[in-house]
């Protein structure tokens, strides 16, 4: 009798020993629940263990115990392995935004000789879309004229400098046309590479920018 009692307030305090265990292993608020499920069955089994031998034979419970603790570390993985993929999902489709940006830069910078200040784009992101990878929107601002580079700037003398203060509404007008028709130009252009609706690139001037 001294021995089965010995036998059941070890088991006991295996488990004790075992849920500090699992605690420490898995502090992620995720597993929390799931973990506290499994403990309390455990707990059931050991304090019950004395009746379930008399009506249903021996059970390990130093088995059942490590049986849970493969099940948990199992379940623990699959997450991590979740998360990891999805991280580096995420990473993936950084880079390939980067890289339209990048491209955008160079064709619409070169072919209109113009600078690209910003530059926002947005795709389909479900990997389960048919269309992933698909541009959904594009956005940029745009300054007119390439930035020259320090070696590109020269000083020469300075000649008498007239400042226009006041322009005619007649030039203000034919200046948005121009620059409405640039933009829908560089629209269309983006519209034709990328096959994304031109309801879709917005374009912004900034004439600030020097």
């Amino acid at each position: 009798m001294m021995a089965f009692l010995r036998t059941w307030t070890l088991n006991i305090v295996m488990v004790v020993i075992f849920i500090s265990f699992v605690e420490l292993l898995l502090p992620s608020s995720s597993m929390k629940k799931y973990i506290k499920m499994v403990v309390g069955l455990l707990v059931i089994l050991v304090i019950l263990n004395p009746i379930i031998e008399l009506l249903y034979g021996d059970i390990n419970v130093q088995d059942e115990i490590f049986k849970s603790t493969v099940m948990i570390e199992k379940e623990a993985l699959s997450k991590d392995a979740v998360e990891f993929q999805g991280a580096r999902n995420q990473q993936m489709i950084s880079m390939y935004k980067e890289k339209i940006a990048e491209h955008l830069r160079d064709k619409i910078g070169y072919e209109y000789d113009v600078r690209l200040e910003n530059v926002r784009i947005e795709i389909e992101e479900d990997m389960s879309n048919k269309d992933f990878g698909k541009i959904k929107e594009i956005s940029l601002v745009i300054a007119k004229g390439e930035k020259k580079s320090d070696s590109q700037i020269t000083i020469g003398s300075v000649d008498q400098i007239s400042v226009e203060v006041n322009s005619s509404p007649e030039k203000v007008m034919s200046n948005r046309e121009e620059d409405s028709y640039f933009i829908s130009d560089i629209k269309n252009n983006i519209s034709k590479f990328y096959d994304i609706e031109e309801d879709n690139i917005n374009i912004s001037m900034n004439k600030t920018s020097h």
